[in-house]
């Protein structure tokens, strides 16, 4: 039984659902340092069905009943769900709030959690917010370390005199953790770690940067802010080979190599001091590789093996827009010239958004042109149309980015007040100048997506090239090598690659069940 349970997800099926997102192992840590029983669980894979009868097994059927009615009971004080990478799975509801549709599987969940105990409180977080306010949610806006544990003194106590902020419509404001820099996520024995397992971990937070179409929170910091020292990240790494034998980790920074200063004094003071080395992959800014080319080799010598950039668009007007404004072909210059050198052993892969301010149908078409010709230094690629969340629309987020509260000002028309059928996070929009709109841009970014995973030289990449790692034992390094070296149509033609994802959950749901 557990005093807090919280419910996450780790993205879309495949190799993605082998990972743990930092969020919710962050709170957990907090309160368990604070003396609450708590009890993470993975529920997206029991909701996905993509693939057919693996899925459906007789093992799958009813697990969530009973991983609650192993969990909670009357000394449970709140079931929370994290939102960040569990979107798509939030119990097939409606993410769009409207008379005509209901919310039936989750009053069917919260009323199975009320048999179990009908006083225990409900709450929701993470970068991806819903109103469940009319069924009684406490909703946690910002990092909620601090405020995660008033919170629960208080439904413990309700004469507990709480440190927050709250609205009429239970909505808590979080203040930004200043304990962080000594912070830790200790993973416990009830998360259920793999032997070898790729961990998330966070090395700082916040960005030095402010993009316009950005909306994560602490953008705008000042370069050395919010990094955790050197001692404390040495002990967590150290943890985690000791009682996992784990060396690969995803970087949750939102920019890695926001300082040369950074990476360099962790190189020499984290890594390097290390009895074992460690791969990661992480989010970086191309601009400032190519201003301080020096850090190329930095950051491989750090150990990492899987880069993620925001190069965003190949139009320099639209780069200009949103706060960049690199000439695209020195970009992919400079990427061409160092995959021959520091990176020739390590995935590239870059986020492209179609539909900024200044884009065309040319320059879209050109684009698309680009990443299927022998040009293309990438590894791997994403395109995804400009999402604007007009305050107007129903379904509200954690934070708003310029373009999201001053789209007029950027030359956008919003089509009536509703979210868009296939991205309850963005309103439909027009973009008269250009005669794009949300639906056009959505189709363009599909045909190329689409088209990418034909392509033989791409690859996994990213957080994902991390993700493989999980799917192979100890003694398979041979094998893991393989598909490190695979294009991405080599994997998904494997069947292999997918049966192993369902023996890692299962393995997952047998460790937390106790079978």
């Amino acid at each position: 039984m557990a005093n807090c349970v919280i419910l996450y997800g780790t993205g879309e099926v495949g190799w993605n659902i082998t990972w743990r997102p930092a969020g919710p192992f962050r709170i957990a840590t907090e309160l368990r340092n604070n003396g609450f029983t708590t009890q993470c669980i993975d529920v997206s894979f029991l909701y996905e069905r993509s693939y057919g009868n693996p899925f459906e097994s007789d093992f799958y059927h009813g697990i969530l009943s009973r991983l609650l009615k192993k969990f909670i009971n009357e000394e449970t004080l709140w079931v929370g769900i994290s939102t960040t990478y569990f979107s798509q799975h939030l119990f097939k509801i409606p993410l769009v709030q409207d008379e005509k549709q209901d919310y039936n599987m989750l009053d069917e969940f919260i009323a199975d959690c009320k048999k179990l105990n009908p006083n225990l409180k409900f709450v929701i977080g993470g970068s991806r917010l819903y109103d469940f306010s009319s069924r009684g949610f406490y909703t946690f806006t910002g990092s909620a370390d601090k405020e995660i544990v008033e919170f629960t003194r208080w439904c413990k106590d309700n004469t507990y005199k709480y440190d927050y902020e709250i609205s009429n419509q239970n909505v808590i404001s979080c203040k930004e953790y200043d304990k962080f820099v000594t912070s830790n996520i200790r993973w416990a024995p009830e998360d259920c770690i793999m032997p070898g397992e790729a961990l998330s971990i966070e090395i700082s937070r916040g960005c030095i940067f402010k993009c316009k179409f950005c909306a994560f929170p602490m953008n705008g910091k000042t370069k050395g802010e919010w990094i955790k020292h050197a001692d404390v990240l040495k002990e967590e790494l150290i943890y985690n080979f000791t009682h996992f034998r784990t060396t690969h980790y995803i970087f949750a920074d939102d920019t890695y190599n926001d300082s040369i200063d950074k990476i360099k004094f962790l190189l020499e003071n984290v890594y390097s001091q290390l009895p074992f080395a460690i791969k990661f992959s992480a989010y970086l800014r191309l601009d400032l590789l190519m201003r301080f080319p020096e850090s190329v080799e930095i950051l491989r010598d750090s150990g990492l093996i899987s880069a993620s950039f925001g190069i965003e668009t190949n139009n320099v007007e639209s780069s200009k827009a949103i706060g960049k404004g690199m000439p695209f072909e020195r970009q992919i210059e400079f990427l061409q010239k160092i995959k021959q050198g520091p990176f020739k052993d390590i995935t590239i892969q870059s986020g492209f958004i179609v539909g900024l301010p200044h884009d065309t149908h040319d320059s879209i078409n050109n684009l698309k042109e680009f990443l299927r010709s022998d040009k293309n230094p990438l590894d791997a690629w994403s395109v995804a149309p400009l999402g604007i969340n007009a305050t107007l629309s129903s379904v509200h987020k954690n934070y708003y980015s310029e373009f999201d509260l001053e789209y007029k000002d950027h030359g956008y028309i919003i089509k009536g007040q509703d979210t868009n059928s296939k991205n309850p996070f963005a309103v439909n929009w027009e973009l008269p100048s250009s005669g794009l709109d949300y639906n056009k841009c959505t189709d363009y970014a599909s045909e190329m997506n689409t088209e990418a995973r034909t392509i033989p030289n791409y690859k996994v990449a990213g957080h994902s090239y991390i993700m493989l790692k999980n799917l192979f034992g100890t003694h398979e390094m041979e094998l893991y090598q393989k598909y490190q070296k695979a294009s991405f149509f080599q994997l998904a033609s494997e069947r292999d690659l997918f049966t192993r994802v369902i023996n890692f959950k299962e393995e997952y749901y047998r460790k937390i069940l106790g079978l």
